[in-house]
């Protein structure tokens, strides 16, 4: 609730809750205690709208302490002055004296009233509003969700009531990134407001506001301004120029002109707002210090630095004394004027505050990330990629140490954030096994399937539009799921350890360096508008080894770094392409000799990738003598150089070897022409939606033959034909190895007409993206695939949606013999959405997968080398590198096309033995 309404609400008596409960037969004593308790309140009511909270706190505890002796500590009566204190508490930035008086709140009206009455949902909000304050948001937004419902069902869908928590909500969204989520919220909001109480009332103004708002995050200017001013507009009228609320319509206005550089309009308007809220609400309250932030950003892209840095510190002392020094507001307030040091030059100031915050925003991020869904997650995380940027750019235009270990730590504070927590979360809850989480377990992983199996049926006998309600009910489940398991997760781990820079430096072995590369946007602490303070998309890589400072090192314009890599990743898929070797040299350019400094006496590179990189096998480069990389270093992959921390544990499998090969696909139903072998026959096929079809590859049975053999697995452990079906793959638990040889594909985003699903509604006439979960896109080709049936349940085909939800937690390795197993939806920060993730997930400790479409006999060799060397004690990715070496060297099978689409993700040392 704003903080203007509360004002409103607590002067006029009545307008939210009727506080006088069941008070009937008092006698005199008590009426005169509650009359008095009753002026106690109003006096402090009075010094709450002026920001008085101090003066005002004494006054309603004084006031309670009266009704307790008078009415008892459970009354209904006391209603209004607990939420009246806790309201001052929250105000003045003492959360942890609110929380207890929202509760006790909560709880009478609760026993008093029951669960679902409309005033205790008013309780049930005021607890979501603290949590969203302080930064709780996972345990804000089921009592906002909560407090929505129950106005729903008591006062109806189009009631203003109803319209509060639809803003509420959505503002949560807002703050946490999710956009898409607070739209729909915000809009049925506006129309409610605009139907019952009309189109100039002050609600109404506040529905505009916020939906101006999300335009404006979402970079709609033009939409959002036309918003703003209509709201100020009613503001103005209904409650006159000098009204707090007023001031807020005004801020919004000015910051989008100054953020858009019209700074000559954005510059009365901001003043005029710091004037209304200095005089109502006294010099150092939280809304003046927002004020003061926004005028000091303005004096400082027009080159006041001088006016702009008093601002700036005083905006920080208030907001340090009532909020306290770790609020992410605090937080927000020292990268504002660390970064207005670095435009002046002044960096000996710079970077402590720039560190300071970072330690703020990593103790807040560490917080949301242990609830939520992984889409929650991923929307938080894109708000810090502004700091990030800003931390990164800094690292690159000063030669201080400092500054690259800031950097350094940004990156590995949001890089695979979202995998790292996902994963250990699902972890920790299968180590504790409790029969509620399996339970919660085998719901998501049955969501999985039936959403699978659906993606992939198209159609069907159904309906588009029941096709789309069920499908978007499914997406709508498994979020839930999700965050309730995530939810689960944070009883079981107090705290997420913050990023420890020397203990990823210690993990890097000798003669070993990491990589660490990030895709980002260049950051100007002198740009004059909002627009041209990032640039383009550019990478970077640090260089971390056991000993030594980081390094640091800008690659360039991304995009012409992305197009050359999928032109090198054309011919690598083509054994008859020789001009592959030329992008393979200008490839190594570009990426490795720019480094060649900090890599000598290098034999070991963990290159952890992002963007277009993550697809790159970079052991197929050619240096400056025209040899392979990978001929004089070995390459392993990770997903941050956060995981080689995880990597000093070894583990020991449960079990021996599981081979997967050679599945009995079935008779291809309908029309579908089967795809004939060929000399060089790929294990994949190029897929459509509704004609998928797979032929059988004559090289998985010998190479499973093979291998049984090789790895003495038992007949039982072999699952070929008819039994290498989905329903005994999705049963397998942490076994040692897990070895996959079949078809494995990665279909691109479809298009579909507005008839048919997306996760957003938009009603266009032409195709639009579905926007589909790439997890669901991405899989491999079991038993029953071409018929669509494998068992009773299952379709045959495995999606990496479904290998995620599987407990391989003790599998040392995972090899997907497969086509495109290590490909997907990539995504900056995040690697690739695919199989690749999936068994990070499921909590493999390392993989080996492919990035293109490779030859059956060509993979059958490269495997039982592999595997070969691995029986010998090789490191896994030792054991892979000269294997790829071994065939480089044959005459017939040089070419990076059959020996380079395989590369090594994760631990990289040599296998345990079983136990």
């Amino acid at each position: 609730m704003p903080r203007g309404t509360r004002i409103l609400r607590w002067l006029k008596k009545g307008v939210v809750l009727i506080y006088l409960l069941g008070v009937t037969s008092a006698s005199v004593a008590q009426q005169n205690s509650i009359q008095d308790a009753e002026a106690l309140d109003q006096q402090a009511g009075r010094l709450y709208g002026q920001g008085r909270y101090k003066e005002a706190i004494p006054l309603v505890r004084e006031a309670l302490a009266i009704l307790e002796k008078a009415l008892g500590p459970d009354h209904p009566d006391r209603l209004k002055s607990l939420d009246h204190l806790a309201m001052l508490y929250q105000d003045s930035g003492t959360y942890e004296e609110a929380e207890p008086l929202y509760k006790q709140a909560l709880a009478i009206r609760e026993k008093a009233l029951g669960p679902e009455h409309l005033d205790t949902s008013v309780s049930v909000n005021h607890l979501a509003r603290l949590y969203h304050d302080t930064g709780a948001y996972g345990q804000a937004e089921p009592l906002y969700k909560r407090a929505l419902a129950i106005r729903e069902k008591v006062l109806g869908a189009e009631y203003p009531g109803t319209a509060m928590s639809l803003s509420n909500l959505a503002g949560l969204y807002i703050d946490t990134g999710a956009y898409r989520q607070a739209e729909p919220l915000l809009e049925r909001a506006l129309a409610i407001r605009e139907k019952v109480l009309g189109p100039e009332h002050p609600d109404t103004a506040y529905s505009l506001s916020n939906l101006g708002l999300l335009y404006w995050n979402t970079g709609d200017n033009g939409q959002a301004e036309l918003l703003y001013k209509r709201a100020l507009a009613i503001m103005e009228k209904a409650l006159g120029p000098e009204h707090l609320v007023t001031a807020r319509s005004l801020n919004n206005l000015a910051v989008l002109y100054e953020e858009t550089g019209r700074f000559e309009q954005a510059e009365p308007l901001l003043e005029r707002a710091l004037a209304i809220r200095e005089k109502a609400l006294g010099p150092e309250h939280l809304d003046t210090a927002r004020s003061l932030n926004n005028l000091a950003v303005l004096y400082w892209v027009t080159g006041a630095y001088g006016q702009a840095e008093a601002l700036l510190k005083r905006a920080l002392a208030i907001q340090e004394k009532v909020l306290g020094p770790q609020h992410q507001d605090t937080a927000r307030s020292l990268d504002i004027l660390a970064t207005l040091y670095w435009a002046t030059g002044d960096l000996a100031r710079t970077g402590p505050l720039y560190r300071k915050a970072q330690a703020i925003h990593e103790k807040t991020l560490a917080t949301f990330l242990l609830t939520g869904s992984e889409s929650r997650k991923q929307a938080y995380l894109a708000q810090l990629s502004g700091q990030t940027f800003m931390r990164v750019s800094l690292s690159l235009t000063t030669p201080d140490h400092q500054a690259k270990v800031l950097g350094l730590r940004s990156v590995l504070m949001v890089k695979g954030r979202v995998l790292d927590v996902i994963s250990d979360s699902a972890g920790r809850l299968r180590r504790n096994a409790k029969p509620e989480d399996r339970g919660l377990f085998e719901q998501l992983s049955e969501v999985a399937q039936k959403l699978s199996t659906l993606t992939h049926q198209a159609l069907g006998n159904l309906q588009p539009e029941a096709y789309r309600q069920e499908l978007q009910d499914l997406m709508t489940r498994q979020e839930q799921l999700e965050a309730d398991l995530s939810k689960r997760s944070a009883e079981f781990r107090q705290q997420i350890a913050p990023i420890a820079l020397a203990a990823t430096q210690t993990a890097i072995p000798q003669k070993t360096a990491l990589v660490e590369w990030y895709c980002y946007k260049p950051f100007d602490p002198n740009a004059k508008d909002a627009q041209s303070r990032l640039g383009k998309p550019r990478y970077v890589a640090y260089v971390l080894k056991r000993i030594g400072e980081p390094a640091v090192m800008d690659f360039g314009d991304a995009e012409a770094l992305d197009q050359l890599i999928k032109d090198f990743r054309t011919g690598l898929g083509d054994p008859t392409n020789t001009y592959v070797q030329e992008l393979a040299k200008e490839l190594y350019d570009k990426l490795l000799r720019p480094l060649q400094h900090h890599l000598s006496n290098i034999d070991h590179l963990l290159i952890s990738p992002d963007g277009a990189l993550n697809l790159v096998p970079f052991a197929a480069l050619l240096d400056e003598t025209g040899a392979y990389l990978g001929s004089k270093k070995g390459i392993t992959y990770v997903t941050s150089g956060r995981d080689l921390v995880r990597y000093g544990t070894p583990s020991l499998g449960k079990g021996d070897a599981i081979i997967v090969a050679d599945p009995n696909y079935g008779e291809v139903a309908g029309e579908v022409a089967k795809v004939e072998p060929s000399n060089h026959m790929k294990r994949s096929v190029d897929l459509d939606r509704g004609a998928m079809s797979f032929t059988s590859l004559p090289g998985t049975a010998e190479e499973a033959k093979t291998l049984k053999t090789l790895l003495k697995v038992p007949d039982d452990h072999v699952l070929t034909q008819a039994k290498a079906t989905e329903e005994r793959f999705k049963q397998l638990h942490g076994p040692r190895i897990l070895h996959v040889a079949t078809h494995g594909f990665f279909l691109k985003d479809r298009e579909v007409s507005n008839a048919a699903l997306r996760r957003n509604f938009i009603q266009d006439i032409a195709p639009v993206p579905l926007g589909e979960n790439p997890l669901l896109r991405s899989g491999l080709a079991l038993a029953g695939a071409n018929q669509r049936r494998s068992g009773e349940k299952d379709d045959g085909i495995l999606t990496a949606a479904e290998v995620a939800q599987m407990d391989l937690r003790g599998t040392q390795l995972v090899v997907l013999s497969a086509c495109e197993t290590g490909v997907g939806d990539v995504q900056n920060g995040e690697g690739v959405y695919g199989l690749r993730r999936a068994l990070v997930l499921a909590g493999a400790e390392s993989q080996v997968t492919s990035l293109w479409k490779v030859a059956d006999e060509a993979t059958k060799d490269l495997m039982v080398d592999y595997y070969q060397r691995l029986l010998k004690g090789e490191g896994r990715s030792e054991a892979l590198r000269n294997a790829q070496l071994a065939m480089l060297k044959s005459k017939d099978r040089s070419h990076p096309y059959y020996w380079a689409a395989f590369v090594p993700i994760g631990n990289w040392t040599p296998l345990t033995k079983s136990r």
